[in-house]
């Protein structure tokens, strides 16, 4: 039996849980490894844990490899996204595995509102399934007058009864779909990683928040890790709302013109994370489905709650609060569209492996003289 101290488990910083495939179709086996550092290790845990750090579920792990779904069958009955992490000797190791289900979509219902400075803009209201179509009652045709020959009467009787069937059975047919919504085909694995932004004012470590809107946090790591930002600048920067509450800083466009994008959109997801100081949240036009690669940075609670479920907030700054304060408070060339006169940089991005995930504890109380400024608590 190995046992492996603590000094050199802390020294494991990528997920150490290898799995097979990225993406694993409902009810198919689930091929895990583990990494070569954990290969002698006989007195592991695997703990499944929300974002909280509540334990969802808990096993030991039987080996150098294991089917992840015979071994913990609770992963196929999640309903948002939850961390995998190693735990041995009762201390986490290295980064977790992220798990995401693969549930049909959840589709915004849109209205039209406006700002409090005048400006429209489109306002989600609600969501459906996009498997839960409406079924529309039909229309009958009105009824032919008292003195129409038999057969026209005949005829209209029997249009109303095979329309009214017809509603029926759609209505019948929709509540069996229902039933099975949201509909799940599979689960997704991703090692968790911190997305570190590069600014000419410093570093920005976010925390994607994969429990709220898992795809876009997805599809914001992919553009950083593949040099989407590279040397971009922040083209709108928005101190404050009329109201005189901070508001945001905007970046994400190559174009620095804050009309372009990547080539590709994504849909909008139903994301319960609230907009607060440090939040990151895609930017987009009317269409619920318009955004592509510019985001935002919140800049307090007061100026941003009204965005909350009409816009895809996805991650949480962990560190640099003291940059996104600076970038805020840059010299405005227009205050009107918050057009800077020397627009802060986005040198790069990169992705670094995400902190251990822990088990909830008792909280504990933080001293604010003693924490630095720009950290952000867990």
């Amino acid at each position: 039996m190995v046992f492996w101290p603590s000094a050199v488990l802390m020294f494991i910083t990528e997920c150490p849980l290898l799995p097979e495939w990225t993406d694993q179709p409902i009810g198919r086996s689930i091929p895990v490894e583990l990494s070569s550092e954990l290969s002698g290790v006989t007195n592991a845990q695997l703990l499944l844990l929300d974002a909280a750090g509540e334990r969802l579920a808990s096993c030991v792990l039987p080996g150098a490899s294991f089917d992840l779904g015979a071994l913990m069958p609770e992963v196929w009955a999640l309903e948002k996204a939850a961390w995998l992490q190693v735990f041995a000797e009762a201390e986490p190791v290295g980064a977790p595995l992220v798990a995401i289900p693969l549930l049909s979509r959840q589709v915004p219902i849109m209205e039209a509102a406006s700002t409090p400075e005048g400006r429209a803009y489109a306002r989600v209201v609600g969501w459906r399934d996009e498997l839960d179509v409406p079924v529309e009652p039909p229309v009958f045709p009105d009824r032919p007058p008292a003195d129409a020959e038999p057969s026209v009467q005949r005829a209209w009787g029997e249009l109303v009864e095979r329309m009214q069937a017809e509603y029926e059975r759609q209505l019948e047919e929709a509540a069996e779909i229902r039933e099975l919504l949201p509909l799940r085909t599979g689960l997704r694995l991703i090692p968790d990683r911190l997305v570190v932004i590069r600014t000419d004012y410093g570093e920005i470590n976010v925390q994607m928040r994969w429990d709220a809107a898992p795809h876009t946090a997805e599809h914001f790591s992919k553009l950083a890790q593949n040099g989407y930002y590279r040397d971009v600048i922040f083209h709108r920067i928005v101190p404050y709302t009329g109201n005189g509450d901070p508001f945001v800083i905007q970046a994400g466009d190559p174009s620095g013109t804050g009309n372009g994008g990547p080539g590709t959109w994504l849909p909008m997801e139903r994301s319960p994370l609230p907009h607060d100081f440090g939040v990151i949240s895609m930017a987009r036009d009317n269409d619920p489905d318009s955004a592509g690669s510019q985001f935002f940075l919140c800049l307090s609670r007061e100026g941003t709650a009204r965005l909350d479920g009409s816009y895809t907030s996805f991650g949480e700054t962990l560190s640099g609060a003291g940059a996104i304060r600076s970038i805020a408070s840059v010299e405005l060339a227009d205050p009107e569209t918050g057009s800077p006169v020397r627009p802060p940089r986005i040198l790069g991005m990169r992705l670094v492996p995400a902190p251990s995930r822990m088990v909830r504890q008792a909280p504990e109380t933080i001293d604010p003289v003693a924490s630095p400024a720009n950290r952000f608590p867990r």
